[in-house]
């Protein structure tokens, strides 16, 4: 995943396509399927993205455990980006029945992803989640950064703890940057700018927010600069720069329109913050 990692985007699926017409091997071509689902994600719709990963799971399922239970968190973390994921209730089900150790490193992250696809899916009964975030060890997963890593700190502004995200973004930021693996920054500056923003830090949030639409336009990373975008108009709503937002806002639902992105729902709320702070109740 080398190339995807340091921002190929064409390269890694031109590669993953390559390699699924050399092998049969079910693991190998659930990992390609991966690699694809992360180039559908920026270029195509995050629902088919997260519909691609949930296959390549159960492909798995049955002869690798723990590699399917890392294609399920990462289903659920894209479809929180869609409009709609039908798949989600799927995800659950599988994720519920993982028969991995109830100390396993995974399982705090497992549990909490169940309860997020619930939670949109509309149902709220069942366990709550902070409880369930909380509970996930980042140190216990075997890496400092990548997919489980991000979704650590997705999770925990899921539940508004931006200070814990914040910690753990700017540790990601700083070894991504000294490895030059450039594909996951605009991940780990939408976490880190939200969770500013969050904490009322928009000097920082505005910064990083910047700084991730810029690297993923340079990459080609379509969908980010669409949510890193939504980001921006939501900081220029709180500093009362109507034009800038309303331009920002207006681009965000477009794109999350065309590709089925919740990322309506970030511009939608940016508007009504400004209209909030002008007095246009």
């Amino acid at each position: 995943m080398g190339a995807r990692d340091s921002a190929q985007l064409d390269r890694a699926a031109s590669l993953a396509q390559e390699a699924s017409a050399m092998t049969e091997d079910p693991r190998t071509l659930a990992k390609l399927a991966w690699v694809r689902a992360r180039l559908e994600f920026e270029r195509g719709t995050p629902r088919h993205a997260s519909e691609m990963v949930l296959a390549g799971a159960e492909t798995v399922y049955d002869s690798d455990k723990e590699e399917a239970a890392r294609m399920l968190i990462e289903v659920v973390r894209m479809a929180y980006f869609a409009d709609e994921a039908p798949g989600l209730a799927r995800a659950a089900k599988l994720i519920d029945a993982l028969p991995l150790s109830p100390d396993h490193p995974l399982r705090p992250m497992l549990e909490a992803s169940s309860i997020l696809a619930r939670l949109q899916l509309g149902q709220p009964e069942g366990p709550l989640l902070p409880p369930a975030v909380r509970a996930i060890r980042p140190e216990r997963l075997g890496m400092t950064i990548g997919n489980l890593a991000i979704h650590s700190a997705f999770l925990l502004m899921i539940i508004g703890d931006a200070d814990e995200a914040s910690a753990q973004t700017e540790r990601m930021l700083v070894e991504a940057q000294e490895r030059g693996l450039i594909g996951g920054l605009p991940h780990i500056l939408l976490q880190h700018s939200q969770a500013a923003l969050v904490a009322g830090r928009l000097r920082d949030a505005l910064r990083s927010a910047n700084e991730g639409v810029q690297i993923a336009e340079d990459t080609g990373q379509l969908h980010s600069v669409a949510n890193l975008r939504g980001v921006l108009a939501r900081i220029t709503a709180m500093t009362g720069d109507e034009g800038t937002c309303v331009a920002l806002a207006t681009e965000a639902i477009h794109h999350g329109a065309e590709r089925h992105s919740s990322s309506v729902g970030s511009a939608v709320l940016a508007l009504a913050v400004l209209d909030l702070g002008y007095g246009r109740y």
